[in-house]
């Protein structure tokens, strides 16, 4: 490896670096009872980290100290790691919030949330301060949370009946196949226009609309009505409610 002007090694001066951060004990006693991960590196050169890094990645502290990080993070992840480490290297000092997938011990893949910000020291960057938030969980339910999304929109899809939802005001937010094909465009074009404009070719609200109601009483209301092309349709209208129970 290459030596800086004052011979020293890139494993010295991480070394170094991590002496400085530590001779504040407040920081050590703070980073050991961190939850997440601490890091710090110098030019990717990991200085130190916590117990908690330890534990969670299942190395020994000899596995990581004086090791480039770039030895423990996962191949898509790679692209990210060099893009964060050039911009350092050509001094970008800002404060950064980004994903990682780290390989542990065991070389499972773990997906973290890393929060960066250099240490400057007499104003030159001396090394680079990160928290690593193991997002596994979130990772985990947000792709269940997609798979339930997918299901439910296939379920609607698969609908013979047309399905709708909308605002108080009749604004579309919504609107299933069906919905598109009895109005003539395509689903995305449902999306800001008006129930009676879509459906009814109208500027205003239909006589006898039971929108209003839905919304003020949060029930549920039927409704036939004709179209403008002559076709006859029994609506239902259904509350929809947020999580404080407002329709």
């Amino acid at each position: 490896s290459e030596t800086d002007k004052f011979g020293k090694s890139p494993e010295a001066r991480a070394y170094e670096s991590a002496e400085i951060i530590l001779e504040r004990d407040p920081f050590q006693m703070l980073a050991e009872l961190a939850r997440d991960i601490v890091l710090i590196h110098c030019e990717g050169r990991i200085s130190f980290v916590n117990e908690s890094g330890i534990n969670t990645l299942g190395y020994r502290a000899s596995d990581l100290i004086g090791h480039h990080v770039s030895e423990f993070v996962a191949p898509p992840s790679m692209k990210m790691l060099q893009k964060k480490l050039s911009g350092r290297a050509l001094g970008n000092r800002a404060q950064e919030l980004y994903e990682l997938e780290i390989l542990d011990s065991k070389g499972q893949t773990v997906p973290f949330e890393v929060a960066s910000s250099p240490i400057l020291r007499d104003g030159e960057v001396v090394s680079i301060f990160n928290i690593c938030r193991n997002i596994s969980t979130r990772k985990t339910a947000e792709a269940r949370l997609r798979h339930s999304e997918r299901e439910k929109s296939h379920i609607l899809e698969s609908l013979e009946e047309l399905v709708a939802l909308h605002d108080r005001d009749g604004t579309l937010l919504w609107g299933n196949r069906v919905a598109a094909e009895v109005a003539g465009l395509e689903v995305e074009e449902l999306v800001g226009r008006r129930c009676h404009e879509v459906w009814h070719d109208r500027d205003c609200q239909c006589h006898g609309c039971p929108i209003t109601d839905v919304f003020d009483s949060g029930r549920s209301a039927q409704w036939s009505v004709t179209l403008h092309d002559g076709r006859r349709w029994d609506l239902h209208f259904y509350p929809v409610r947020n999580d404080a129970g407002e329709v």
